[in-house]
């Protein structure tokens, strides 16, 4: 993608901690109900450090393209297989699982909460 169409990307570390606790919902869909987000959130805690999950959030929040919803959807799987080479052996499996799972829902499912537009979404 030629860069110089857009704007400079908004960058997770220039984000404020209140427009990071709105934007960083918790992991599932945005439109998926509370509760649900904070069970998911729950689970993915057991297996992954919290940052693949904000990061992917900020990431859809700021949007663009298909082209970056992949570059996103990627990053979040790689963080969540980084995180799981450090689990002790007897979580290993259920967080490479739970990896595969979580990155074939974004890719599925994630247009729906994914910010579509000419540009990036400013903070």
């Amino acid at each position: 993608m030629d860069s110089s169409k857009h704007t400079l990307r908004p960058s997770y570390k220039d984000a404020t901690p209140e427009q990071l606790a709105k934007i960083c919902n918790g992991v599932g869909p945005s439109w998926a109900p509370a509760p649900i987000r904070k069970a998911m959130t729950m689970l993915s805690d057991w297996f992954f450090n919290s940052a693949s999950w904000q990061h992917h959030d900020f990431g859809y929040y700021i949007g663009c393209t298909e082209e970056e919803r992949a570059e996103y959807d990627r990053k979040f799987f790689e963080a969540m297989l980084i995180d799981c080479r450090q689990l002790p052996w007897h979580k290993k499996a259920n967080g490479y699982s739970l990896s595969c799972c979580f990155y074939a829902s974004v890719r599925v499912f994630g247009r729906a909460s994914f910010y579509y537009g000419q540009d990036y979404q400013p903070l």
